[in-house]
């Protein structure tokens, strides 16, 4: 009788050795889902706010151009000509931009940079987990703006560029 008890705890104890090892496997392959969702939610939340904040660089180009062509001739005193007069333009209404050499580009190109925390606040750029840069460049005859975000590794997060149509007066159409 003693024999048949032994045997019986054998089992018993094997048996709850394969459940937990059982509970193990699911509960790893639980946490890499959930460690990959994790993943996915931050990248899904940092393309959203770099969305945004590109589209909000864009829509300052595009006030800065318009209302420098409502203007008549005699009123305008800075032409939006010059790409750094315009980049200057949208430092002015976007904070914590600044325009200077772009920190990714070692031909010491100018371009309106942005950095944001990781929550995409401005910050400094010490602090800094995300990089906005605009540059101006030509495409043809078409002049362009480049907005790019990229993250702390210089990874590209969004980018986005936009044809700046400059509207011609009637003086200047004539010539």
């Amino acid at each position: 009788m003693n024999k048949n008890n032994r045997t019986g705890s054998h089992l018993f104890f094997i048996e709850f050795i394969i459940v937990l090892f059982f509970f193990l496997i699911v509960s790893t392959v639980c946490l890499r889902l959930f460690a990959n969702a994790h993943g996915i939610t931050q990248r899904a939340d940092a393309l959203s706010h770099a969305q945004a904040a590109a589209a909000s660089v864009a829509a300052v180009a595009e006030d800065a151009l318009s209302g420098a062509e409502a203007q008549t001739e005699n009123e305008r005193t800075e032409p939006i000509d010059n790409p750094e007069i315009l980049l200057k333009t949208i430092a002015e209404y976007l904070p914590g931009a600044s325009v200077s050499a772009l920190p990714e580009d070692s031909s010491g190109q100018e371009g309106l940079v942005i950095f944001y925390d990781r929550d995409f606040q401005t910050c400094t750029a010490d602090e800094a987990r995300y990089l906005l840069s605009a540059t101006v460049g030509e495409d043809g005859h078409e002049e362009t703006l480049d907005i790019s975000v990229t993250d702390y590794d210089h990874a590209p997060v969004y980018g986005l560029s936009v044809t700046l149509h400059r509207a011609t007066t009637r003086k200047e159409a004539l010539q």
